[in-house]
């Protein structure tokens, strides 16, 4: 009945079962359990988690209170910890699960299947305190379900703290998805998802593909071709051969999903600028100036308005666009758009460190080859700075800014060896 939404006729039919039941047993009976945990179940399903966490932990009280299996409590304390998530009880969650687990392997009379959910859920859970350490837990709809409510509560959480936390969401996903039964399909294409965005993190990009790749056939089984869930999901794996230069296939994916997503979400949705911001390098690289001036000034156009200026998403939109206008020759878009991302970046340590290099370097050069101006100074010394820090002094990059640097002393008059002392 759940799996037909008729919500109304269930919750009816499960609270006159559960009346029934409290006018003829004592309000601790076995057989009450059931009927709690499908309510429980119910209100999950509904996304009313309140009634679900109440419902789950009278189902729990009732196992507790009883000769009952192991397998019903431990079903009710799988659900419950789900809920606790949802709430940003990270600790609860995290030690309802692991006693789950504890339990399995003191006793051989556990189904399989709720240790499967319980390794599922506590990879689940890591996950949300990785995306929350990346600041992208409320900007993504690929996630597990939170209330914005339980943020400040997962901010505080000491597992916060953890230096192997995407370790512990690939282990435990890992451990699930090599449980999970084929029925459990949405399962499978959330962990594969999220063990992907895992190795994105840490840029192993062919490792993330695979992932993504195995999301998408799932995806694909559930929602159809042209779902926007499944543009969702194949928007990454066209990022990750971006990231790995193979570039025609990931245009075909980026397109693909640029399809659905224009005749799905409104037109300022953050996917579209997405797509439109990736599609723009990949056009440029392919010489098409104009088409990628336009897309990444869509991507520019929307990221302003969701998140304003201030924002590096925002500040990626203003680089692309810069680099199409330097590819166009229109030199004074191109300062104005690089000056944006120097502005900002220059402020911020540690921020971005490869676009501040680039945006520098490329100031540098207008203002030296096409302005003959004395501002490339400053531009040519920060790049050099930032090449320093990033690669280290015996990098290619590090050399091909001095040498940048020195010829632009020689041609200028200026003592190369006084500039760079000011750093």
């Amino acid at each position: 009945m759940f799996g037909r939404k008729k919500y109304g006729d269930a919750e009816n039919y499960l609270k006159l079962s559960l009346k029934i039941k409290l006018s003829l047993l004592p309000d601790n009976h076995i057989h009450l359990f059931a009927t709690y945990n499908s309510l429980g179940c119910l209100y999950k399903e509904k996304e009313e988690f309140l009634y679900a966490k109440t419902n789950f932990k009278k189902a729990i009280s009732v196992c507790s209170n009883s000769e009952s299996s192991v397998k019903e409590l431990i079903s009710a304390k799988v659900n419950l910890s789900t809920v606790y998530i949802v709430f940003g009880e990270i600790s609860k969650a995290e030690t309802i699960l692991r006693e789950i687990i504890d339990l399995y392997e003191k006793s051989e009379n556990i189904i399989e299947y709720w240790l499967t959910h319980c390794y599922y859920n506590i990879g689940c859970l890591f996950y949300l305190i990785f995306k929350l350490n990346k600041n992208l837990l409320l900007f993504d709809d690929a996630q597990p379900h939170i209330s914005k409510e339980a943020v400040s509560k997962l901010e505080s959480s000491p597992l916060r703290m953890s230096d192997h936390i995407e370790n512990d969401v690939i282990y435990y996903l890992s451990k699930a998805l090599d449980l999970f039964e084929d029925r459990e399909v949405l399962s499978i294409m959330r962990g594969y998802y999220y063990i992907g965005k895992i190795y994105i993190s840490v840029c192993d990009f062919k490792s993330a593909e695979s992932s993504f790749r195995k999301s998408l056939e799932k995806c694909i089984k559930i929602y159809g071709v042209d779902s926007l869930d499944t543009a969702r999901v194949k928007y990454m794996p066209g990022f990750c051969l971006q990231s790995q230069n193979e570039l025609v296939e990931a245009e075909y994916l980026y397109n693909e999903a640029l399809r659905v997503f224009k005749r799905n979400t409104q037109e300022d949705s953050h996917e579209l600028a997405d797509v439109y911001n990736n599609l723009s390098i990949i056009l440029l690289y392919n010489g098409m100036c104009e088409t990628a001036y336009e897309y990444a000034y869509k991507a520019l156009l929307i990221r302003r308005e969701k998140v304003g200026m201030e924002n590096i998403e925002t500040l990626r939109s203003c680089f692309n666009l810069a680099q199409a206008c330097r590819a166009k020759g229109e030199y004074e878009k191109a300062v104005r758009y690089y000056e944006m991302v120097y502005d900002f970046l220059i402020n911020h340590d540690g921020v971005e460190g490869a676009m501040l290099y680039f945006s520098s370097l490329m100031l540098g050069n207008i203002y030296d080859c096409v302005y003959c101006s004395n501002k490339a100074t400053n531009y040519y010394l920060a790049a050099l700075k930032t090449a320093y820090i990033l690669y280290g002094k015996d990098s290619e990059t590090t050399r091909d800014c001095c040498v940048r640097l020195i010829d632009y002393c020689d041609r200028n008059g200026l003592d190369c060896e006084q500039l760079v002392g000011r750093l």
